[in-house]
């Protein structure tokens, strides 16, 4: 058996419905992986929310598996970030790792982070082939990040930001997803986060080796 029918996992490439634009090898990880793997359950699932955007939309992968390697590279460099620009210093160190958490998630082998069990995607949208202004980058530390951020915003701009999260939004939920209410880009299914917000049964517990 190998090990993507182990894992039930399947490598995912560029489609007519979904694009593939893995961010970590761009920005420089040393344990990135330029390769895009799921679970098979989560890629058809993500398959049908593609479905659910409007005419001229695309969903686009900006990560999914991720190696345990790089969630330890991930949480050590961006832990310093996030404590140095949310002021974190005088936090005790169980209150600052659960801030942390919201962002990136503790390598912790026993309570494995979505993304190493491959129940987790980031994405966001393209409409006519053209990234759409969603507020803010992608792993970028602060409030804007947060999904309603902009709900009660009346200017034009960010009413445009929050219809655009809306899109995404609600196609990923329409299809059975999901959404890390921190990041805006952040989706899972059947890992940990989906079976505390929705109550069922986790289905993805186990850190993936490739």
């Amino acid at each position: 058996m190998d090990i993507f029918s182990y894992y039930d996992l399947v490598e995912v490439y560029d489609s007519d419905l979904i694009k593939v634009d893995m961010r970590y090898p761009k920005l420089g990880m040393d344990n990135a992986i330029d390769k895009c793997y799921l679970k098979k359950e989560v890629y058809e699932r993500l398959k049908i929310a593609a479905t659910y955007l409007p005419d001229g939309y695309t969903l686009v992968i900006l990560d999914g598996y991720r190696p345990i390697e790089l969630q330890k590279e991930l949480f050590d460099k961006y832990s310093i970030i996030i404590e140095k620009k949310f002021h974190l210093e005088n936090y005790s160190e169980l209150d600052k790792n659960n801030f942390i958490n919201k962002f990136v998630s503790i390598p912790d082998k026993d309570n494995p982070p979505a993304h190493t069990t491959g129940g987790a995607v980031d994405v966001t949208i393209m409409y006519n082939g053209e990234y759409l202004d969603l507020g803010c980058n992608f792993d970028e530390f602060c409030d804007k990040t947060y999904t309603n951020y902009y709900k009660d915003y009346k200017d034009l701009k960010s009413i445009s930001i929050h219809n655009n999260r809306m899109i995404l939004y609600n196609s990923m939920i329409k299809a059975g997803f999901t959404n890390l209410d921190s990041e805006y880009w952040h989706y899972d299914y059947g890992d940990k986060n989906w079976a505390d917000i929705t109550g069922n049964d986790l289905l993805y517990a186990e850190i993936i080796k490739l």
